[in-house]
């Protein structure tokens, strides 16, 4: 009977060494594996905000019987769940074993990093306005500024301090207007929202309304000459008195820019229209005066004259002197009309269709 038991207890004791021998051998197998990072407990932060950034990943090292390490999965051990709680009253979380979800057998040798720091800040919240960030035009296309807008115009933001004292302004991603021409654009835009865990705003996206219109410039052309177009109801034999001589204009042209920019002031003809009708003895010195507008002839397609300086041409209009009566023969005396060919009258006007022209003088 004795040597039945001890015949038991050595059989048990080889057992025993064999299995745990067999554990030995399996135990050093080893790994690393990522596991993911989470925080919980964000309802005890109160009005902090947690400004210190988190490793996207944790790196271990395990060490553990060979089919149980080549087994495991990150997604089995982790994500990692740091309690914000003890963060706020330390200010650091040291990583231990406990923390990660490993089976029983297996040990961590390490994690990198060892111990995760946290910083907060007071949250803080403001309005900012939203500005459209818009990119390229058409030629000859601009964006109208004054009607241009975005829906709505301004967005709150809420976050650490620091954070939102640094932004004045939350700005969209980039709408494109190379291939537009005028008219109005209507489409959602999102916001470019920094990334920062620290930081939200209460909308992500805006309804932009894009207004374009012809890109219009002014441009100014001087020392053009005026033309002086004489009309057909003017007396025979007057005088039209301006001062013609070395008359000059200046002009400001609109029109799309790159029209005008390549115009050239030959293309640009200034005339005044000059009729008796606009004639009238203004001061009661029997002198006739007018001011006559200076015009632009028909414009180009692309650009108009809309100023012309000075405006207009005086001119002054002295109609011809009533011609001076036949004197009477003396009684008894004749003179056959064969005997004296007819010539002008003493002081008649100059022939018909003639005008005079003088210095500007001022009138």
């Amino acid at each position: 009977m004795l040597t039945q038991n001890l015949e038991l207890k050595f059989l048990a004791l080889v057992i025993g060494l064999a299995i745990f021998y067999s554990r030995e051998r399996e135990e050093t197998a080893e790994r690393t594996l990522q596991v993911d990072v989470m925080t919980i407990g964000e309802q005890s932060l109160g009005d902090l905000v947690r400004v210190s950034p988190l490793p996207d990943k944790i790196e271990i090292a395990v060490r553990g019987p060979g089919r149980q390490v080549a087994g495991l999965r990150a997604d089995q051990i982790g994500p990692l769940a740091l309690p914000l709680r003890t963060a706020v009253e330390d200010g650091r979380i040291e990583l231990r074993r406990d923390m990660f979800n490993l089976p029983d057998g297996v040990r961590m040798l390490w994690a990198d990093p060892a111990a995760i720091d946290f910083r907060f800040e007071r949250r803080a919240s403001k309005t900012v306005p939203v500005v459209l960030d818009l990119s390229g035009t058409a030629r000859d296309v601009v964006v109208d500024l004054e009607r241009t807008t975005a829906d709505p115009a301004e967005v709150a933001i809420s976050g650490a301090e620091s954070v939102v004292g640094s932004i004045n302004e939350l700005r969209t991603l980039r709408i494109d207007l190379s291939d537009r021409r005028p008219g109005m654009l209507v489409q959602d835009v999102g916001l470019a929202v920094p990334r920062l865990e620290s930081l939200s705003a209460a909308v992500d996206s805006v309804r932009a309304s894009v207004v374009l219109v012809a890109d219009l410039v002014d441009s100014e052309r001087t020392g053009l000459p005026v033309e002086i177009v004489r009309g057909t109801d003017f007396e025979p034999g007057g005088t039209l008195v301006y001062g013609a001589e070395g008359l000059r204009a200046t002009v400001r042209v609109r029109g799309l820019r790159s029209v005008v920019e390549m115009l050239d002031a030959s293309a640009i003809h200034l005339f005044a229209q000059v009729e008796r009708s606009a004639f009238a003895d203004r001061d009661g010195d029997g002198v006739l005066e007018a001011e006559v507008p200076i015009r632009a002839a028909r414009p180009g397609e692309s650009w108009a004259v809309v100023e012309i300086t000075p405006a207009a041409v005086p001119m002054t209009w002295i109609p011809p002197p009533p011609s001076a009566p036949p004197e009477a023969s003396p009684a008894g005396s004749s003179t056959p009309a064969a005997d004296s060919p007819a010539g002008p009258a003493v002081g008649s006007a100059p022939a018909a269709g003639t005008s005079r022209e003088a210095e500007p003088s001022g009138r």
